[in-house]
């Protein structure tokens, strides 16, 4: 269901594992936290919220930090913490990155589940697109609009990707993103990458944890090896769209509006949010109960520039 007031956990969690790019042992903590904070990153005496983190880095993943210290991979954690309506929580953060478990984000959404939400006193709180934003790099494009129709609470995604070289090919996807269509179309589609590619991104420092245990791996002539196959067909595409959802969540509130792609990526995406930002007017913050917004409305709490 989609909350209409804030949440937090009932009780902590913690969730050990292996970072994908490092390869080191690391641990997340998720505690709960009081109305209007948002999510707050903890890594050691550091703390900043979510709303105030730079992006430090965009390859393969998406570093935030604030000062010199940076949490890498934090995509997939991010995207199932909005997927599910979480709104007020303390990631504790033991190590460079977040663990990749199995490479998607059920497993992160499923211990949220266990741990249980809790309704605060607070009306949940979302961004909402007034104007149209695009950002293009070559034949790549990324476009955020307001809503226009259909369910003014939610985030819509209608996503396009195109892998010539690879078996993948062109796969799309339309969703309206509810926790329901989060968990059983989104959160079990896993992250991908190719053989080819390997050891050029060792080289540089990264996947050194990736596996077959974690990520679906795709050669030039055989295709998929992983021994279980895919998930789903189109299980490429869906995995673009929960790392759109993490990527959006960077906001630093839910979004409401209508995300449209071709060939999409972290940086991309990072782009579109800053050009949100820079655009006067383009976006505001407001109550979810409120009515769909527009440019006068007089309902509006914050205007976002």
């Amino acid at each position: 269901m989609a909350y209409a007031s804030e949440t937090t956990l009932k009780r902590p969690v913690t969730i050990k594992g292996i970072g994908l790019h490092t390869g080191a042992c690391v641990a997340v903590s998720l505690e709960p936290a009081p109305p209007r904070s948002g999510i707050t990153f903890a890594l050691g005496s550091e703390r900043f919220a979510l709303r105030e983190a730079t992006v430090r880095s965009t390859e393969l993943c998406v570093g935030i930090a604030k000062g010199k210290k940076e949490i890498k991979t934090v995509e997939h954690l991010l995207s199932a913490i909005f997927g599910i309506g979480l709104t007020n929580v303390v990631v504790r953060v033991q190590g460079p990155e977040i663990p990749i478990l199995d490479g998607s984000a059920l497993p992160f959404f499923e211990v949220l589940e266990r741990a249980g939400l809790v309704r605060q006193p607070a009306r949940k709180q979302v961004a909402v697109v007034l104007k149209p934003v695009v950002v293009t790099l070559g034949d790549r494009r990324v476009s955020l609009w307001p809503r226009g129709d259909g369910d003014p609470r939610t985030l819509r995604i209608e996503v396009e990707v195109d892998f010539a070289r690879s078996t993948i090919g062109r796969q799309s996807l339309e969703v309206d993103v509810t926790p329901g269509t989060y968990r059983q179309v989104l959160a079990p589609a896993r992250t991908f990458g190719f053989l080819e590619d390997v050891e050029a991104m060792r080289s540089k420092g990264l996947i050194k944890g990736a596996s077959l245990e974690n990520a679906v791996v795709l050669d030039a002539d055989a295709g998929v090896l992983n021994p279980e196959g895919l998930r789903f067909p189109d299980e490429f595409v869906r995995h673009k769209a929960l790392d759109i959802v993490g990527d959006l969540s960077l906001v630093g509130y839910p979004l409401v509006g209508r995300y449209v792609a071709f060939k999409p990526g972290h940086a991309l995406n990072v782009m579109a949010i800053e050009r949100l930002r820079d655009i006067q007017g383009a976006f505001v913050i407001q109550d979810l109960d409120h009515p769909r917004a527009s440019a006068d409305s007089p309902l509006l709490v914050a205007a976002m520039s």
